[in-house]
């Protein structure tokens, strides 16, 4: 659907503006024969047809015209964060490699050589060499644009792997557009959100479905766009919404036409006011995943709206107990909520796909509890908890409250069992000034006091995914490893 109406708006409307990359306007006319010119260079490289093509470009604007370009030849498309994620994937036996001329993928390109693929290196797109000429038209496939998978975040230290059927997904992207009220003219802030998200491959093709202009911000100062374009809609995570508070003074323009949404973590207070003092009033939470896309979308009116999450639609979410029993409200569970229609697993994952996939439902590993009037409040993650004597104790609550109260970008609480077998405590901070330590030492009392060790740690910065999110197992091998021998 997308790229159908790409097609359509380079013919009717060739001059509009299909998106902003750093600052850099391509038309819908020049993106459009950008495809049909990738489109041509592809189609001799070989590919078995029908099969899985791995996309390893890193510019936006590149993956996405190679991803229409590869989909429109009847090719399924994943896109990567890294190169070096082709041998964790499991994907040594895709049809082949796409990559941009002048980039190195050693990783990607020997694989594709030991499975006797091709690698097709295409030159970097740039509007100036497609500035001129008609709207191009080319036979898309006969049973339509073939899929495209989606990777998770990554978070739990691997990825998993979500195939988009394009004939459901036409549905469901058109149903994206009607939630955020997508126009031709709205023009949509996406920032760096990749295709190899869930959010970066939904927003933007949403986006498109319409006619609209997508803006891609990937430099340094992402806020560049709020003080030139009009924006109409916004997308952030916590990460990427902080950076854009640091903008110096006057470079945004607030703005409360603008409907910004949050998503891809927890908002916290201070960066709450801080987004309606400096960019809009129009705010919004969304809870969202790769397998079950939006679950709630919340205005943030007052500081409750921050804790309790508005269900797109009733009984989107359900609150269980480990046997999949539905709870009364109030109770802490494992959050349930109805995957995205047409994805049922993981590919080339059975035992994760048993796990996470069931009656019908998806559990994404959150805790939480329901309201009376439905309203969802996550509690942390089922698996990042805290274990007192048998208690297990939700981490999010007090990550959110050490990071209001220090004003810190971020904070991720983790446990171990020590030498004695006791239950020790490591409070790691993400901040790039020093923090206040009698601040500290009344939370450990208040908060965590009923632990007998409680560890704090301060870093600059925490690892992270290309969408903002912390990497905790990585971050919790990095704080908690033993220390190296010394020589």
């Amino acid at each position: 659907m997308p790229l159908d109406a790409i097609l359509s708006r380079a013919r009717s409307a060739p001059d509009h503006l299909a998106l902003v990359h750093n600052g850099e306007p391509w038309s819908y006319s020049a993106f459009a024969r950008a495809i049909a010119d990738a489109r041509a260079r592809l189609a001799g490289a070989g590919f078995p047809p029908g099969s899985l093509v791995v996309v390893a470009i890193e510019d936006l604007v590149d993956a996405w015209v190679a991803g229409f370009a590869l989909r429109s030849l009847g090719l399924a498309t994943i896109a990567i964060e890294r190169t070096t994620d082709v041998a964790a994937l499991a994907l040594g036996s895709a049809g082949g490699i796409v990559t941009r001329e002048g980039a190195t993928h050693e990783a990607a390109e020997s694989l594709a050589r030991q499975a006797g693929r091709a690698t097709i290196r295409l030159p970097a797109a740039r509007p100036a060499a497609f500035a001129r000429g008609g709207a191009p038209g080319f036979p898309l496939p006969a049973a339509g644009m073939a899929g495209h998978v989606m990777l998770t975040s990554g978070t739990t230290g691997s990825y998993k792997k979500v195939l988009r059927d394009p004939r459901i997904d036409r549905e469901q992207i058109g149903s994206l557009a009607s939630l955020f009220a997508f126009t031709p003219s709205s023009v949509v802030f996406v920032g760096n959100f990749p295709s190899w998200t869930a959010g970066g491959y939904r927003w933007t093709r949403a986006a498109w479905s319409v006619g609209a202009t997508v803006v891609c911000e990937n430099s340094p100062e992402p806020w560049r766009p709020f003080g030139r374009l009009g924006m109409t809609h916004a997308f952030a995570t916590p990460a990427t919404l902080a950076v854009l508070l640091e903008a110096p003074p006057g470079a945004i323009r607030r703005d409360d036409s603008l409907r910004l949404v949050v998503t891809a973590g927890a908002l916290t207070k201070a960066l709450a006011d801080g987004a309606r003092a400096r960019i809009t009033r129009e705010l919004y939470s969304a809870y969202a995943s790769t397998e079950a896309s939006m679950v709630t979308m919340t205005r943030i009116a007052s500081d409750e709206d921050l804790l309790w999450h508005l269900p797109v639609s009733p009984r989107a979410a359900q609150v269980v107990d480990e046997s999949g029993r539905e709870l009364p409200v109030g109770d802490e569970g494992l959050v349930r909520v109805r995957p995205s229609p047409g994805i049922e697993g993981y590919l080339d994952d059975e035992a994760t796909t048993r796990e996470c996939f069931r009656d019908g439902w998806f559990l994404p590993g959150d805790l939480g509890r329901l309201r009376a009037d439905g309203r969802l409040c996550l509690q942390g993650r089922a698996t990042e908890v805290i274990n007192l004597l048998g208690l297990k104790v939700a981490t999010a609550p007090l990550e959110r409250s050490l990071q209001d109260l220090l004003g810190v970008s971020g904070v991720c609480i983790f446990s171990r069992q020590d030498d004695e077998a006791a239950e020790e405590v490591h409070v790691a901070i993400e901040s790039a000034t020093p923090v206040d330590r009698v601040a500290l030492a009344d939370f450990a009392r208040s908060g965590l006091g009923a632990f007998p060790r409680v560890h704090f740690h301060v870093a600059r910065e925490f690892p992270r995914s290309a969408m903002g999110k912390v990497r905790r197992l990585e971050l919790r091998r990095r704080l908690l490893a033993p220390p190296e021998p010394r020589s």
